[in-house]
């Protein structure tokens, strides 16, 4: 299966919830225990873009039964950060639509996640909170303005872009909802070639303090349609208050969608 919902494209897909995926090693070792520390979280996505961190200071713990039954991994807001070993794909003014369901634990500046140089003007794609709960994506003096998110709780994240300028290309949306955006109107990105980051940038200080529970990329924009089914299977299953886990097996409120792991 190449992503949660059967869909072409996709890039990356990291699942906190899954126990099999998160390992206290880099390379083999063995998988993590209850608040134990991650070294590599696996990419279930078939391009092996796995997460990494070889310094154990700098790892998120394992967070079990955390949203709707369902285990997270946990950022410290200092250090922590995991890391591709390899460059993301996704580089220049590329079209990519990226799903990521959170939560922030303090008022603290920090990158949730991203790819890209962030240091240059549009050399990045990221989403960074600064420290108000407002996040911004895309780097420079004039980000890109996102959402408010307001409260301490879980959201799922939504940016899907196609090419060209950032104002007029792009949606942001917050818990299946377009939110308000501003800024770079006019302006096209130029995303450096870099690998993807969980939890802070490599090259950046800040750092995220939150719950990171699940991460989907997908090298297009996907269509209204699409991006509403990976919508659904995400904010069924961490964000409605009753969690669907149990209901017609893994994948709850999309199941009826599926059919030998393809949508009909």
């Amino acid at each position: 299966m190449p992503d949660p919902v059967g869909l072409a494209g996709c890039l990356a897909w990291h699942d906190a919830s899954d126990a099999s995926t998160l390992y206290d090693a880099t390379v083999g070792g063995s998988l993590v225990v209850a608040d134990g520390t991650v070294a590599r979280w696996e990419d279930k996505s078939g391009g092996a873009r796995h997460l990494l961190q070889a310094t154990a200071a700098n790892r998120p713990l394992r967070k079990t039964v955390i949203q709707n039954g369902y285990d997270c991994l946990l950022f410290d807001g200092t250090n922590d950060v995991l890391t591709t070993s390899a460059n993301f794909p996704e580089t220049g003014n590329a079209e990519f639509s990226a799903f990521i369901v959170s939560k922030k634990l303090t008022a603290s500046s920090g990158y949730l996640y991203g790819w890209g140089q962030a240091f240059t003007t549009l050399g990045a794609y990221g989403v960074y909170d600064d420290g108000t709960f407002r996040t911004y994506a895309f780097a420079g003096a004039n980000s890109y303005f996102i959402e408010q998110i307001g409260t301490v709780s879980f959201h799922l994240h939504s940016f899907l872009k196609s090419a060209g300028a950032i104002s007029t290309t792009s949606t942001a949306r917050k818990d299946k909802v377009n939110t308000a955006t501003s800024g770079h109107d006019a302006n096209t990105p130029n995303i450096a070639s870099q690998p993807l980051s969980v939890g802070r940038w490599a090259n950046y200080p800040d750092s995220y303090h939150g719950h990171v529970a699940e991460l989907v990329v997908y090298d297009s924009k996907l269509s209204d349609t699409d991006r509403n089914t990976v919508e659904d299977y995400l904010f069924n299953k961490w964000i409605a208050a009753t969690s669907r886990k149990f209901e017609g097996g893994m994948f709850g409120g999309i199941s009826g969608r599926m059919t030998g792991g393809m949508r009909t």
